[in-house]
């Protein structure tokens, strides 16, 4: 849920960067789908307050706003070059600063796995890629704002997948808040689409 409000955050960077207000039409989506996630969320998981949940939170928020800092420089510093380029640029960082981490950690890095793990692993990072350069696409045609705006999907897409492939059973308020979320985003391209065609 916290994670979620990166949106919002490239909203304010872009405004910043612009010099110009969000657009009423964006904030007010950015709002709803704030919404409908919290609703499909909440019943996932734990909202109580604990000094776990205080220090989740934060890390989330930092994360939300690397995300968002990432949306900016993907609209602005990428388009000097290509799509492929860019992503393998900012996937190659994320890489060295994963393995960093883990071998700060003293973890080392994994030799144990089996064959199902590596191919895993594998699929998981040529899944991983083939996103991020459709993503870094849909910024340079859409732009930071519209694109973060449209990823609010990503958790909500996350739970019909999990119940299509792990069979987990969702309850009536995540089909609730989903549909919240597709119909505030759907509301959103269609009112774009009519001012297009005007």
């Amino acid at each position: 849920i916290i994670y979620g409000c990166f949106p919002g955050m490239v909203l304010i960077l872009n405004a910043f960067y612009s010099k110009k207000m969000p657009q009423t039409k964006h904030v007010l989506v950015f709002a709803i789908t704030q919404l409908g996630i919290f609703i499909a969320m909440r019943a996932a998981g734990d909202l109580s307050i604990a000094r776990e949940n205080w220090i989740g939170a934060a890390w989330a928020l930092v994360s939300a706003f690397a995300m968002a800092v990432y949306f900016m420089l993907n609209q602005h510093a990428g388009k000097a070059m290509r799509a492929v380029i860019f992503t393998g640029f900012a996937m190659l960082g994320g890489l060295s600063m994963a393995l960093f981490h883990t071998l700060m950690l003293g973890h080392g890095l994994p030799g144990g796995f089996t064959t199902i793990g590596w191919t895993s692993v594998i699929a998981a990072a040529l899944l991983l890629a083939v996103g991020n350069v459709l993503f870094t696409r849909s910024v340079r045609i859409l732009g930071a704002a519209r694109t973060a705006l449209i990823h609010s999907l990503n958790p909500i897409a996350t739970i019909v997948f999990a119940h299509l492939f792990l069979r987990e059973s969702l309850l009536a308020e995540q089909w609730f808040g989903g549909l919240i979320v597709v119909g505030a985003i759907t509301w959103l391209e269609w009112r774009l689409y009519k001012e297009r065609k005007k």
